[in-house]
This record gives structure tokens, C-alpha cells and sequence, in this order.
């Protein structure tokens, strides 16, 4: 798996750095305040799991399922595959974790969600965010890294499904993007086949 590896662009121990630093900036946010967290499967299952353990309040760990991606192609179309419940949101101090904040439309979709559940506030945590122009006007309090637009995985963002359990943020090489766009394809046909796409 290293070897599909071309280019480490945030390392392990910079990760973790920062997701601790994060943790105390919202635990002073949230102070004396229950909070709601609210992650965007699958990409923030790594994050979150390493948030929750620098929050010094309570917090309680609800999850929300979007896709906009095919291969490393942002389709434009975001999908809800996997909602939540009212009452689980409503009144309560709501933080989204997110993995990453790619052209931001699915971000847009879901603030819009959420909102609609009426919260009593609602806040944002990312990890990583792409500098595109039209991701500027997304709502983030707390971001991780902002990152050039290439195409990434590791630390819980993946390609087809593969590399989220990378400790670090990487470019994969050319060879390795062509084998898993191929295998994503196959696997896409086989699910289809079966029902279950």
C-alpha cells in the first residue's frame, strides 16, 4: 500500500497535532454545553474517533451519509444515502465533522439539512480543505489543513472505497490511481449485479 504512495502532503504527527489543538479550541467553544456531533460517513469515522478523544465536554455521536464522487471525479450530484433522525438534532448545539471540503456544494446540502432539523446552533469541523474559490463561501469554524486541489487520500479519505486507513494525507502515483479506478468500476458492475448498488 506505501507504494501507491507518490507524495506525503500532511504527515502523521502534524495530523495529530493538529486534531488535539482542535479539540481544546471547540472544548472552550462548547464550555459548560452538550454538544451533538454529527459525522459525514465514511470519511469522518478517523477523525472523529481522534476528536471526540481531546473534547473535554460532553459530547454524543450521531453519523450522516453523503457521496459526490466517482473515481476522483466530483459528479456535482450529492447523494443522502443514509439520514438521521429529528429529534436527535433538534435543540441541541450541532458540530459536523467532516474529513474533507472539496468544491463545498455537499456541505452546502447538508447545512441546509441540518438546519431544517433546528438545531440550537450549528458548527463545523474539517480536517482538510481544498482552496477553491467556490468553497470560500462554505460555513467552517474549525479547520485542519487547507490544502491545494489535488486529489487525496489517507486519514479517512479514500479512492473507491481504498486507503482511508493511511495515517497521513497523500497523492497516490498514476499507476496505483489507474488499478483502483478499474477495480471501483468492477466492483460498481458486481454490486449492480447482485441489487446491491
Amino acid at each position: 500500500m506505501l507504494s501507491d504512495v507518490e507524495e506525503v502532503l500532511v504527515p502523521a504527527e502534524a495530523i495529530q497535532e493538529r486534531v488535539k489543538a482542535m479539540g481544546g479550541e471547540i472544548s472552550r467553544d462548547y464550555r459548560g454545553q452538550a454538544v451533538v456531533c454529527v459525522g459525514v460517513l465514511k470519511g469522518c469515522v478517523v477523525f472523529l474517533g481522534d476528536l471526540l478523544k481531546h473534547l473535554s465536554v460532553q459530547a454524543r455521536v450521531e453519523f450522516i451519509g453523503m457521496r459526490s464522487y466517482r473515481n476522483e471525479h466530483n459528479t456535482g450530484v450529492v447523494d443522502v444515502y443514509f439520514g438521521m433522525a429529528a429529534h436527535a438534532v433538534e435543540g441541541r448545539h450541532v458540530l459536523i465533522v467532516e474529513d474533507m471540503i472539496d468544491t463545498g456544494g455537499s456541505m452546502r446540502c447538508l447545512h441546509t439539512y441540518l438546519a431544517a432539523l433546528r438545531p440550537a446552533s450549528l458548527r463545523t469541523a474539517v480536517m482538510f480543505s481544498k482552496s477553491l474559490p467556490q468553497a470560500r463561501d462554505v460555513p467552517v469554524d474549525y479547520t485542519g489543513f487547507t490544502i491545494g486541489n489535488r486529489f487525496v487520500v489517507g486519514y479517512g479519505t479514500d479512492y473507491n472505497e481504498w486507503y482511508r486507513n493511511l495515517p497521513f494525507l497523500a497523492v497516490l502515483t498514476p499507476a496505483a490511481q489507474a488499478a483502483h479506478a478499474i477495480k471501483g468500476h468492477q466492483e460498481e458492475t458486481h454490486d449492480a449485479r447482485r441489487g446491491t448498488g
